[in-house]
């Protein structure tokens, strides 16, 4: 019976250890959750974290993307429409695509560096889109933790 009594209060004792880790880890966990909802509010308050501001600049990266978006297709078609009427004239000739493609660059090259330099100018200004989408969505995140929601989920 002692010894059945003595397993008894070692199985409580460790019980009540294990309650009391646990215990320990959810206050510290709030206390973190706590910090950083304060952490962020600060934010807010100092416009660190703003949504509008996030929401603002991924508007004004979609109007600048579209200018290199607008460029990069009339480089485009100015030089097709090069290519084409050499083709016509009979200045663009060549047994394959390479050959003919080899012979535009030479006769065209002020087209080809223009449509280079609007490709490398709308792959910047993607870049600047993308950046600017993903601020927003940290945005969201974290108004979501602030507002108790707990996890947001962003899509």
């Amino acid at each position: 019976m002692k010894v059945l009594e003595a397993e008894v209060r070692e199985a409580y004792g460790d019980l009540r250890r294990a309650l009391e880790e646990a215990l320990e880890a959810t206050l510290r966990h709030r206390r973190a959750k706590e910090a950083l909802e304060a952490a962020i509010a600060q934010g807010i308050l100092a416009g660190e974290v703003a949504g509008r501001n996030a929401e603002e600049r991924e508007a004004k990266a979609r109007e600048e993307a579209l200018e290199p978006t607008l460029r990069h297709r009339r480089a485009k078609e100015a030089l097709e429409a090069a290519i084409a009427q050499g083709i016509l004239a009979g200045e663009v000739a060549g047994r394959n695509a390479e050959e003919r493609e080899a012979k535009a660059r030479s006769l065209y090259p002020t087209l080809f560096q223009a449509l280079l330099e609007a490709e490398e100018a709308l792959t910047r200004a993607k870049f600047r889109l993308e950046v600017a989408k993903a601020r927003a969505r940290e945005v969201e995140v974290l108004a979501g933790l602030v507002a108790g929601r707990g996890e947001a989920v962003v899509e």
